[in-house]
This record gives C-alpha cells, structure tokens and sequence, in this order.
C-alpha cells in the first residue's frame, strides 16, 4: 500500500450572510493543517448525518483563524480543490452513503485503492450502466461523473466482449484499465456519488407527481443494485 500522501482538498463553509472560510482542524500528530487528501474529509463527513449535525462537529474540532468572522452557527459546507489550475468543488457525502463511508475509513490518507475486490465489483457495475440503463449513463456523463477517458475504455471492453468481435484477451485487458482507473478514489467518489444523486433526483421527481396529483404511472427505474437511497455493499454482489 502506498504512503499517505499530502492534502489538496479543503473543506470550505460559507454562511448564509456569504461568509466563506477554510476548515482547519489538527491531525493525528496535532499539527494545524487545512488540505487533506479526500478520502480524509470524507470520513470525517460521513461521520454526520446531514449538514447540521457537521455544523456541529466542525465547530468543535476548527481552529479558525484568528481574524475570522465565521461562527459556523448556519450556511453549508463543500469540498474545494484545483484541477489544472482551476478551482473546482464537489459536494460533502454524509453517513447515507454507505459504501464510500466505509472505503473513506478504511483508505483514510490515500488516494488510490489498490486491490480492492468493490472496485472491481464496479467496474463491471459501469459495464452493465451503460449496457442496461442508457437514461442514467447519459446522467453520469453529461454531469461529468464519469470522464471522456473512462466510457471509452468501457466501450472498448463491451466490443471485444460481445459476440460479434469476441477478444477475451482484449476484453481482459480493458477491464484492467477501467479497474486501475476506478482505483483513483475521486474516480470512484465520482462514479458512485453521480448513482446516488440520480436515484435522489428520480425519487423527487416520484414524489412531485404524488404531491400534484399526476395520474401517469411513475417510471420504475429502480435496479436491484439501486435500492433505497442509498448505495451499500450488500447492494452490489456480484449478480451484476
């Protein structure tokens, strides 16, 4: 396993009067700091079961600067990072969301998985994705869950995988790129967080027409593998 390597995520808060501020928190040797690798912030996050409950946390466990003017008392948190030079943000992940609670826990520090049989398990999950459900393999593109990179590599191992050009050499070969792909943990993080955000904009969309009283039948695109709204280890098998 590899070393644990320095931070280039931060934890941001901004208030509801539009105050942002950098978390800033002592690690297990105590000293200051306020970039983490992600696997690091997110088990901190899926300590919590909402946005409350982290609001109450950070406040006890941040060490703001000492010309801060944020209380942490309302407003949000999300994760801030820079790609290329550009700065970008990805949302917190709670409790709810089992797996990468687990895998954040377990790669605390890290920023690849090696070797791990769930990474695996979900690479043949994107497979079947984009096999079975074109409506939410569409989501996860045009919401940037999944790059350019890795849905070729997925359409390279279904080619050589099917009965027309059958390659299980090349197929093999595929799967492996799209596993070490998978490996990054952001990779992964982007993968299963663009599933679970589908299933909650699909049980919204459920409940609106409930609420308004709309008599078509409601769209059953609940999987096996995305039950509830949330994604577990007991959901994946590998019945896939």
């Amino acid at each position: 396993m590899s070393k644990i390597e320095r931070g280039i995520y931060s934890l941001k808060h901004k208030s509801l009067d539009g105050v942002i501020s950098t978390v800033r928190i002592k690690d297990k040797n105590g000293k200051l700091k306020e970039n983490f690798p992600l696997t690091t912030i997110d088990a901190l996050t899926t300590m919590c079961d909402n946005m409350k409950d982290l609001l109450e946390l950070i406040r006890e466990i941040n060490k703001p600067k000492k010309n801060s003017n944020d209380d942490m008392s309302d407003g949000h948190f999300y994760i801030e990072y820079k790609n290329n030079h550009e700065v970008k943000t990805l949302n917190v992940v709670f409790s709810d969301n089992i797996v990468i609670s687990e895998l954040s826990k377990t790669y605390d520090g890290l920023y690849r998985m090696p070797k791990n049989k769930t990474v695996s398990i979900w690479a043949y999950k994107l497979i079947k994705i984009r096999m079975q459900s074109p409506e939410l393999y569409k989501y996860l593109k045009d919401h940037n869950y999944i790059d350019s990179y890795l849905s070729e590599l997925a359409g390279y191992y279904i080619f050589y995988a099917g009965e027309d050009y059958q390659n299980p050499v090349e197929a093999n070969r595929y799967m492996k790129e799209i596993i070490a792909k998978l490996e990054s943990y952001k990779t992964f993080r982007d993968f299963n967080v663009g599933i679970y955000n589908y299933d909650k904009v699909k049980e919204l969309k459920a409940l609106k027409k409930q609420i308004i009283g709309d008599e078509p039948e409601i769209e059953k695109v609940k999987t096996k593998t995305l039950k509830g709204t949330q994604l577990k280890f007991s959901d994946i098998g590998y019945d896939i």
